[in-house]
């Protein structure tokens, strides 16, 4: 069978005819007027079959006999012939669209009289659903807390609490707007706490969102209204990548907001940790109030690349900064290379001390998992070592590439997200692309828009302004 002929058989087998009526058509048509016999021969169907068959293709009004010996077999006006079929199949349909009808109306009955009777028996059957995939987590998040009419109380670690003020900001920022109260509780920092500050700059300043640490929390979860609960119940410290249970057990639920009250008494409020009290400066997260730098660099060659970053790193480093270059696209020791043949001092590179080189796989994995918590502990520890060492800021090129070797594009808008909030106002921060990496990913030009929204500019060969990237 050709390709034409299968197409033809496709479609008339949507017509209800059997494979063997199909061919026998086929044949017929292509031949002309066959005998029976040499319809059989063509069509590979028993001629005894052929014979079996003839009755329902003439009544299909596809064949017709033609008397004499031998009978010949002929395909009338293929126009009528398919009308016929279309009017067939209609008929077919009207009376399973009928039969539907009748069958549903059955249905409703039925499920109307159990409806009344589980109403009047007053009884309330509570759902529980275990939810495993990302995308799941995320729907039921936004869901539990754009639908929440009045408290949402989130217990969660700080990897957790991190990862939702990032993915989840605006519809919590949204939540809080419209009245709904709400009140976290996390575990405290063993560095320098950024939590207070991500909440700072997501919220409206006349709004102070409760926020307390507890060490050593035996659950995480999320509660809504008193009548919904989101459950971590796997060991993974990281939400999206954990098992989750979402119910609205009023037992459960009830036994859940009892232990988050227990917590709430017992935990102690974010400015206070072993007698040290916390603040925030008025002009962190104020409009115009921070002077760092988050620049995007598009490059197409890693000799761009390298001219870019290198000479924006020496001029910072000769302004007073703390330079330091994350690689990825090559190892440390090819990095070193390529500056010491840019015209760096090999003593400065050798001593890793005020100007440094790292690679992102130390940076932002932890036990092999990404963590966007460690990345931004990473930075702070960092910023205040440049502080401590009387630097008049720190100032980074971060090469991208890492995040595409491993496929990790959400993380890397989780990652770009986070640290474009973190930013103190001495930091300055070049984070290069290699536009081909970009460009082979899923949805390219939704990833480029979301990066631009990231980085206070863009830098590339094509825009022409590569040469105000150097510094």
């Amino acid at each position: 069978m050709n390709s034409k002929d299968s197409i033809n058989f496709d479609i008339l087998s949507e017509f209800g005819l059997t494979e063997n009526q199909v061919k026998v058509f086929i044949a017929t048509a292509r031949l002309g007027t066959p005998t029976v016999s040499e319809a059989a021969e063509a069509s590979g169907v028993r001629r005894e079959e052929v014979y079996r068959l003839l009755p329902e293709l003439e009544k299909f009004g596809l064949i017709e006999r033609l008397l004499g010996k031998p009978i010949r077999l002929k395909t009338p006006n293929p126009t009528a012939s398919i009308s016929l079929l279309v009017k067939l199949e209609k008929e077919r349909a009207k009376e399973r669209i009928a039969d539907l009808s009748s069958r549903s109306q059955e249905l409703l009955q039925y499920l109307g009289h159990h409806t009344a009777e589980v109403h009047a028996d007053e009884e309330l059957v509570s759902d529980f659903s275990l939810i495993q995939e990302k995308e799941s987590i995320r729907t039921i998040l936004f869901d539990m807390i754009s639908q929440a009419k009045q408290q949402l109380d989130l217990l969660l670690s700080r990897a957790d609490l991190t990862w939702l003020l990032s993915t989840h900001g605006e519809v919590l920022q949204s939540a809080v707007e419209r009245g709904i109260k709400v009140r976290i509780i996390s575990e405290p920092s063993a560095g320098r706490d950024r939590i207070p500050k991500i909440l700072h700059r997501r919220f409206p300043s006349e709004i102070e969102i409760p926020m307390k640490y507890l060490l050593n929390p035996t659950a995480f979860y999320l509660l809504a209204d008193h009548s919904q609960l989101l459950l971590i119940t796997s060991g993974v410290n990281h939400l999206p990548s954990s098992n989750c249970l979402w119910t609205n057990n009023d037992s459960l639920v009830t036994l859940t907001h009892r232990n988050f009250e227990d917590h709430w008494h017992e935990s102690v409020h974010w400015k206070t940790i072993d007698g040290i009290t916390l603040s925030i400066s008025p002009q962190d997260g104020a409009e115009g109030g921070t002077s760092h730098v988050h620049r995007l660099l598009l490059y197409q060659s890693s000799e761009v690349k390298y001219r870019v970053l290198f000479t924006f790193l020496k001029h910072r480093y000769d302004a007073g900064y703390m330079v330091l270059y994350v690689c990825s696209e090559d190892c440390i020791e090819d990095v070193k290379k390529e500056m010491y043949k840019f015209g760096f001092d090999r003593k400065l590179i050798d001593s890793n001390d005020n100007l440094r080189v790292l690679e992102w796989h130390k940076w932002l994995l932890d036990d092999g998992s990404f963590s966007i918590e460690k990345a931004v502990d990473v930075w702070d520890e960092l910023y205040s070592e440049a502080q401590d060492l009387n630097f008049k800021g720190l100032a980074a090129t971060t090469d991208m590439q890492f995040f595409f070797d491993n496929d990790m594009i959400e993380e890397l808008e989780e990652y770009e997200k986070q640290i474009h909030d973190m930013l103190e106002s001495q930091m300055e921060i070049k984070c290069a692309y290699n536009e081909q990496a970009i460009l082979s990913t899923k949805f390219p030009l939704q990833l480029y828009a979301r990066l631009l929204g990231y980085h206070t500019t863009l830098l590339s060969e094509e825009k022409g302004n590569i040469e105000r990237a150097m510094i």
